[in-house]
Order: C-alpha cells, then sequence, then structure tokens
C-alpha cells in the first residue's frame, strides 16, 4: 500500500516495464518462470487499483483489488500436475483449496474503500497481510512446487522478509495499510534480473 496516488503511479509503471519484460523474454523458457512473473503481475496490478481508489473511484477500485488478490495465487495451480503424485504436491494443493474455501464461505461484496484525505484504510477483504491462508499458499506453496528452487526461496525469503520488515516500520499504521509501497516494483525488478542472469 502506498501512500498517496503518485507513489502507485510511479510502482506500477516501474512493475509494469520489468513483468512485461520477463513474460516477453523468459516467460515462454519454463513453467516456474510464467507462474512467478504471472503472480509478479498481480502484486503490481494491485497498484493501479489503489491509485484508482485515491482519485475517488472508490467502488470500483475495492472490487477490482478484492479480485486481483483472488486471482493473485491461480497461477500456482499451472504446477499442481507435475507435482500432483508428491507428498509436497499433494500438501500444495490442499493449501490452495483450503485458502479458496475459507475465502468464498466468508465472501461477500467488499465495501468500499475508506479514505480520510491521507491513508486508503483498507477493509478485512483487502488485509492480505492479515489473511494466514494467502500468506501460506503464496509464500510457501512455490517452495512445495517449483523445480528452481532458488528461485523459490528467494522469492519466500523476500516476501517474508519484507513482511517482518515493514511491520517493524509501519507497525502502528498497519491497520490503514501503509504496508509494501515499493515492493511490487523492487520485486519485479529483482526478478527480471535474476531471470536475466539464470538465463
Amino acid at each position: 500500500m502506498c501512500f498517496g496516488e503518485e507513489h502507485n503511479w510511479r510502482t506500477f509503471l516501474i512493475g509494469t516495464v520489468f513483468v512485461a519484460m520477463s513474460l516477453y523474454y523468459y516467460g515462454g523458457k519454463s513453467q516456474d518462470n510464467l507462474v512467478m512473473t504471472l503472480i509478479m503481475a498481480g502484486i503490481v496490478l494491485m497498484q493501479l487499483w489503489e491509485a484508482l481508489a485515491w482519485r475517488g473511484y472508490c467502488n470500483f477500485a475495492s472490487w477490482a483489488a478484492y479480485l486481483t488478490l483472488l486471482a493473485q495465487t491461480l497461477p500456482l495451480i499451472i504446477l499442481v500436475p507435475r507435482a500432483i503424485k508428491t507428498a509436497r504436491g499433494k500438501l500444495a494443493l490442499f493449501l490452495i483449496v483450503a485458502y479458496y474455501a475459507t475465502v468464498f464461505i466468508g465472501a461477500g461484496a467488499p465495501p468500499c474503500m475508506l479514505m480520510d484525505g491521507r491513508q486508503i484504510r483498507y477493509t478485512w477483504h483487502d488485509k492480505w497481510w492479515q489473511q494466514v491462508g494467502y500468506l501460506a499458499v503464496l509464500g510457501l506453496v512455490p517452495l512445495l512446487l517449483m523445480k528452481d528452487q532458488v528461485m523459490a526461496w528467494l522469492w519466500t525469503g523476500v516476501f517474508f522478509l519484507s513482511l517482518i520488515v515493514t511491520h517493524r516500520v509501519y507497525g502502528a499504521l498497519l491497520t490503514n495499510g501503509a504496508i509494501w509501497c515499493y515492493y511490487g516494483a523492487l520485486s519485479a525488478a529483482g526478478l527480471f534480473a535474476y531471470l536475466a542472469l539464470k538465463n
């Protein structure tokens, strides 16, 4: 969550450039590359909806953000068939199914993001950092399914490290969503750099 519209636009534009390059140059070279790039695209896309929320398109932005969060973990399903016969694959599938089951059981129309002029206050639907299922699927399932374990460990490490760091820095502001401002852009750039070095 960024601190203002201009930061969201910067993060979205920078992140989009690196996601597009990763997808174009390396997305077709392996399923792992494709899945991680698509997950990153979802993180970057959130910046667009937040920017539009700052502009006042509150209901639309809330719905779009909610659906994007639900879709962020879907690319991992691409990796399930090749690992489904293993214990790791079965555990990964269980985590994914359990996450979506709990989400849809408690789902409803996401309320509008509330704005007080300085920060967007997220509703419970959008507080992904408080959703254990989301953190488990997006943070741990790549370790269970990806062949490229270096990329998987880098992803998981950066994912949880950034969460811990931002929690320490912005702890009191977490309820207002002041978290992970430039993570989308920086991690998208990091993914492209890793893929470029690997390939």
